[in-house]
């Protein structure tokens, strides 16, 4: 319990001081008006992957990449690109993602975390309740899927390549692009300041403070994986606390009847989960604090964002995480250091359709 509280506050510190749980920072990204958000998010998902290959190589951690989500309906990963889209979207109607609507309540930004949550809340029991028993019959009958081989999970495997060889490739190619990221992001803040007092020295720690961020949230997963023996994951709390609600309505036998689980009552009563709930109210809880003790949290500029287009977001975004199984922390940070191809799928499915929907109606 302490763990998972402990190692949740850590993380909602960290979101806060990268800055990346604001909402202005996550709509200015998926608008392409400021790229900070993805160089905060390039860089903590490189110290994460360094993280994460050292724990393994040390036996400490033992973390299985990400495995694909089918809902048979076209391709192996078809609910990784569906759920990602609606991850994206989600995260463009209501300037959140599952774990920064967290921190915002944390930092104070309730105007727009509260309604958020509240949609985020809803998803958890909407998928709990009724998407997740109408999955559990679907995916055993995939017709596209069955009798096919599934696709290697990880990236190196689907390129036949050596581990620690596709692992070295990949933080280089972070590497360049968070480089590239702060060069741009030094060239266009010279041109604008051009004339004005404003020195070399504080134009490259303006440039340089998302990287500074992400390296927070890699100690984030640091702290996770020392404390809890597992990597960041924020969208299984939603559905864990809709298991709560929904408990008292499956079946009270131990055993399942065999008949197909189409509603609650044909369900056996699950193991009720608390640690990722514990994790999520420690996000809110470290948040706070950060926010009490620091100037770090910054909760003037926030975008005014109707309340129904929050909720809507909110419910979007999480039923999208769930479809896809994790979101932009369990895929994200911690799913791509695993070099797990659903993760890629996921998250390139989410940006894009984050992107289009930022451009075109917000």
């Amino acid at each position: 319990m302490a763990a998972s509280l402990l190692s949740g506050a850590v993380f909602g510190a960290a979101l806060t001081a990268s800055g990346v749980y604001h909402p202005s920072v996550i709509l200015n990204q998926l608008k392409l008006a400021d790229w900070s958000m993805l160089e905060t998010f390039l860089t903590a998902t490189a110290s994460s992957t360094l993280l994460i290959s050292a724990f393994h190589e040390a036996n400490l951690v033992k973390l299985a990449p990400r495995s694909y989500s089918g809902l048979g309906f076209f391709a192996h990963y078809d609910g990784n690109i569906i759920g990602g889209a609606l991850l994206g979207a989600g995260m463009a109607l209501s300037g959140s993602c599952p774990g920064t609507v967290l921190a915002q309540i944390g930092a104070g930004i309730l105007s727009n975390g509260v309604p958020t949550l509240v949609g985020a809340a809803l998803a958890g029991i909407f998928y709990t309740g009724y998407l997740r028993p109408w999955l559990a019959v679907r995916r055993p009958c995939k017709q596209l899927t069955e009798g096919k081989k599934e696709p290697s999970k990880t990236v190196h495997e689907a390129l036949g390549l050596n581990r620690y060889v596709a692992t070295a490739v990949f933080e280089g190619i972070l590497g360049l692009a968070v480089a590239g990221l702060t060069w741009v992001s030094i060239a266009s803040r010279q041109s604008l300041l051009l004339g004005t007092s404003v020195t070399w020295s504080e134009t490259i720690a303006h440039a340089t403070r998302p990287a500074a961020g992400g390296l927070l949230i890699g100690l984030a997963q640091l702290a996770s994986l020392m404390l809890r023996r597992s990597a960041v994951g924020v969208s299984a709390a939603y559905e864990d606390a809709g298991e709560f609600v929904w408990w008292p309505f499956y079946s009270p036998e131990s055993e399942s009847d065999g008949s197909e689980p189409s509603n609650m009552t044909n369900l056996p009563r699950p193991i009720l989960k608390t640690s990722s709930i514990l994790f999520a109210i420690g996000i809110v809880a470290g948040a706070r604090a950060l926010a009490v003790l620091t100037p770090l949290a910054d909760v003037s500029g926030v975008p005014n964002i109707p309340v129904w287009q929050a909720v809507l977001g909110g419910f979007i975004m999480v039923t999208g995480a769930r479809v896809a199984g994790g979101c932009t922390s369990g895929h994200g940070i911690t799913g791509m250091s695993l070099l797990s191809v659903s993760s890629f799928v996921t998250i390139g499915s989410a940006l894009a359709v984050g992107v289009l929907t930022a451009r075109t109606f917000l």
